[in-house]
């Protein structure tokens, strides 16, 4: 606060809101200040991913909603792999795992979706009779992202 005129800086605050603080002051931020938002992610997302891709307000919107939806059935201990953020469009944890590319550089998405798809795996191979049904209630309905996940490892 000394160095800066008896104000916090915004990006000292952010260390002591919660995500659902963060979303909501997104949120009721002017347009021209969601827009810069909007257009950082897209800067952060075309200097550490290969193919660039805008993001845009509206899509922040829909992650940090997905987001804070599936953060805070995980901080009330509830069932969250068969959960869906909105029924109507059936948003589901995998695509919450999915938003997670728009905000975080490529290497710790990469690092982080690899911990997901392992534990995916090993479900996979825990209960080969389940699986494909766990994998419906999480959100990967498409084989290729199936055979993606389970295809590394051979089954036991």
């Amino acid at each position: 606060m000394n160095d800066h005129n008896g104000q916090v800086p915004l990006w000292v605050l952010a260390n002591d809101l919660s995500l659902g603080q963060i979303v909501w002051l997104f949120q009721i931020s002017a347009p021209q200040v969601r827009l810069a938002v909007a257009e950082s992610f897209t800067d952060l997302y075309a200097d550490t991913h290969d193919t660039p891709r805008k993001i845009t307000i509206k899509r922040l919107n829909t992650i940090y909603s997905r987001l804070v939806f599936f953060r805070n059935l995980c901080a009330h201990d509830e069932r969250c792999y068969c959960a869906h953020a909105n029924e109507r469009f059936n948003e589901s944890v995998f695509q919450a795992v999915n938003d997670l590319s728009y905000l975080l550089d490529q290497e710790s998405y990469i690092a982080f979706r690899h911990q997901f798809y392992e534990l995916l795996r090993r479900m996979a191979i825990a209960l080969p009779d389940q699986y494909c049904q766990m994998f419906k209630a999480i959100g990967v309905t498409d084989q290729s992202a199936i055979d993606d996940i389970v295809g590394r490892l051979p089954m036991q």
